[in-house]
């Protein structure tokens, strides 16, 4: 009875905001953060200096909405993006 509940709160989520990953490159690789990229998109962390772009390690993909029939959210951060992908600066 569990599984029934379970599929249909997935289906009804997916029905109202399709998330996938922001970045797609696979977590623990290496990326380039472009100058001028979005923060709302990109979280650096570590040993950040300097102006970018920045090479790092990629520690979580970041989430957006892809599909989104919710009513429309105020304020600063870009409305499709979850959570922002965290890239850790080594050096």
């Amino acid at each position: 009875a569990v599984r029934k509940i379970h599929q249909d709160c997935a289906q009804a989520i997916e029905e109202l905001v399709t998330i996938r990953p922001l970045r797609d490159e696979q977590e623990g690789s290496m990326v380039q953060v472009p100058k001028g990229y979005d923060p709302a998109e990109i979280k650096v962390v570590g040993k950040v200096k300097g102006e970018p772009p920045f090479t790092g390690i990629l520690v979580h993909r970041g989430w957006k909405a892809q599909k989104r029939s919710l009513p429309k959210k105020t304020g600063e951060q870009a409305p499709e993006v979850v959570c922002p992908a965290e890239i850790e600066i080594k050096s």
